[in-house]
């Protein structure tokens, strides 16, 4: 067996031993292992939370639909049964019924990182009458400043197990200068660099176990949404093992330096507060001034204005444009259609509203997307908000993820508008075996998700072999 790894086992059974007699360190061991589990439960509670609002939706929708079936089954000996039956197939009826839900369930991984599913809309009322403003929105707000608002797993591995390392890191070299066995240990002949690599190893070694079984207790509680993939959760594993290499490269960075332990503990300490704290703040401010988020307020007010002057736009104007914009419908025109009060004239109304409130909310999302570009492709320069974006885009939690899903509910209600046009704009009625044939939301799933984030772990793999070398470097320099 080769020397160097003799001394790495003796090493290794020598922490051992020691850490079995530090009952203060076991005590911090169990103590983050507790937070593990307590983030965990939080992020749990959220999800169903969530699910249980989910479930109400469903049993509504449910609920009504079968009211409405039970409209066209109605008993015509009565005048409102004659009434129910008469009017249960209106596209307006049955849209006002039984309007279907865009709902974003939570997935799987949201029990480890809640992101910012807890401040962003989860569901949406699709109906003809919606437009791209109006969902529940809530003004944009810059995601660095909400990275460490919520208490889950995402924020235990990455906020704070730095800290850990810190705290048991500092003085695996300083530790022995202080006590003067370093002396000791050249006479021996074990090198200097070999003693760090072996006591961090070590350390690096338990702390890996520690967050595997964490997140592993977490895949086995996140039970929603069928459960947790393989990929999605190798690419969680995979994603907290890169952050604690860099964090215990950085600890070999600082102990090559034979600095005392206030020292070390001082460097890294800073290290944490300036990737953890500094420079995300800076690059938010540096976005907020650069790329500034468009006021949501001001929007809705431009929004109004645009819908009531639609609205007093001469009805033949709406009628033209509505036809000219849907060809498809051109064999349907009428003298009739500029009745005052037709539905024609409604289809037109909204068709048009929903152009131009289109024009501003694509106006309004193209800042908001340079803005969070900006945030996005900084935030790779540093591996705290690297890994904590790549946990919560696992998760599927990002600003990113909800505007995906609303892009996908505003192409379904495009969908479900053209269904009802059909009934609304020939004059028919819905009948009973074509209510299953009305457009249901489903979300579509983002296939290159794994594959665009595990490449996304390069910059930080990259620089954690950088910090590594340097390390390597200072050794031969000293």
């Amino acid at each position: 067996m080769n020397t160097k790894f003799k001394i790495i086992l003796i090493l290794w059974r020598y922490e051992m031993i020691k850490l079995r007699r530090q009952p203060l360190m076991l005590m911090l061991l169990l103590m983050f292992l507790i937070l593990g589990m307590y983030g965990i439960n939080n992020g749990r509670r959220l999800a169903l939370q969530q699910l249980s609002v989910i479930d109400s939706l469903q049993l509504i929708q449910h609920n009504n639909l079968n009211e409405l079936i039970g409209r066209f089954k109605a008993d015509t000996s009565t005048i409102q049964g004659k009434t129910f039956a008469s009017q249960a197939g209106i596209p307006q009826v049955v849209e006002f019924k039984n309007p279907p839900y865009a709902i974003n369930p939570p997935k799987a991984l949201s029990v480890l990182a809640i992101g910012q599913r807890n401040l962003l809309p989860f569901f949406d009322l699709v109906n003809t009458k919606r437009t791209n403003l109006t969902p529940p929105d809530l003004e944009i707000i810059n995601p660095e400043k909400l990275a460490i608002g919520n208490f889950d797993l995402a924020f235990v591995l990455i906020y704070l197990f730095p800290l850990l390392i810190v705290l048991w890191g500092h003085n695996v070299f300083s530790h022995e200068q202080e006590q003067q066995t370093d002396r000791l240990l050249k006479v021996h002949g074990i090198e200097i660099r070999l003693l760090i690599l072996g006591k961090l190893g070590f350390r690096f070694l338990i702390l890996s176990i520690l967050a595997v079984l964490i997140s592993l207790a977490g895949f086995k509680l996140s039970d929603l949404s069928g459960g947790v993939t393989i990929p999605d959760a190798l690419l969680w594993l995979l994603a907290i093992l890169v952050y604690l290499v860099f964090w215990f490269a950085v600890s070999l960075f600082v102990a090559q330096l034979h600095l005392p332990s206030r020292q070390n503990a001082l460097l890294l300490l800073s290290c944490w507060l300036l990737l953890a704290i500094i420079i995300p703040a800076a690059l938010a401010r540096v976005g907020d001034l650069a790329y500034p988020l468009p006021s949501r307020a001001e929007l809705d007010n431009k929004a109004r204005a645009v819908t009531w002057d639609t609205w007093e736009l001469s009805i033949a104007v709406q009628i033209d444009s509505f036809y000219t914009n849907n060809p498809q419908y051109e064999t349907l025109r009428r003298v009739s259609d500029t009745a005052q009060y037709g539905n024609k004239r409604f289809a037109a109304y909204q068709d048009l509203l929903q152009r131009r409130l289109k024009r501003l909310a694509d106006n309004y999302y193209q800042q908001v997307d340079g803005h969070f570009n900006f945030i996005h492709k900084s935030s790779w320069l540093n591996p705290v908000t690297a890994i904590e974006h790549t946990l919560t885009a696992d998760a599927e939690n990002t600003q990113s993820d909800y505007l995906r899903f609303e892009q996908q509910a505003n192409v379904f209600q495009q969908r479900y508008t053209a269904f009802m046009n059909k009934y609304l704009l020939e004059g028919r009625q819905i009948k009973l075996r074509e209510l299953a044939k009305l457009p249901m939301f489903s979300l579509q799933k983002d296939k290159h998700k794994t594959a665009r984030l595990g490449s996304s772990l390069f910059p930080v793999i990259f620089l954690s072999l950088a910090v590594l070398a340097g390390a390597l470097f200072i050794k031969i320099k000293n």
